[in-house]
């Protein structure tokens, strides 16, 4: 999204998780986005607008592996988004594995 278009913007970070999230207060349309963060029982935050403009989500994995949550996951992205709508699983590594340099992988199956 064009920062230009969205007078404010809020940062969401969790130094322990190793992320950091800029994002507009209101889409170009005038529509809220919405912040929710969870950290238990699983780290979850999820950033949604009303007009489809937003939407990211982020969830931290304790004791239970990428693939699993996915195909756990997968039949209700299904049906919220439909199927063209939902990515398969991708390899990411967060900034401070790459510095660590650690061998950790995270995946992300989502919306797109």
């Amino acid at each position: 999204m064009d920062q230009s278009g969205a007078t404010e913007w809020s940062v969401f970070t969790d130094p322990d998780v190793g992320l950091l999230v800029r994002f507009p207060l209101r889409t170009p349309t005038g529509a809220l986005v919405d912040r929710a963060f969870d950290p238990v029982p699983a780290w979850r935050l999820h950033l949604a607008s009303d007009d489809g403009a937003v939407y990211v989500e982020a969830m931290l994995l304790r004791d239970l592996t990428p693939r699993v949550e996915y195909l756990r996951h997968l039949p209700y992205l299904l049906e919220r988004f439909s199927p063209d709508a939902v990515s398969r699983p991708t390899a990411t590594r967060s900034a401070r594995t790459r510095s660590a340099g650690l061998p950790r992988r995270r995946t992300a199956g989502a919306p797109h």
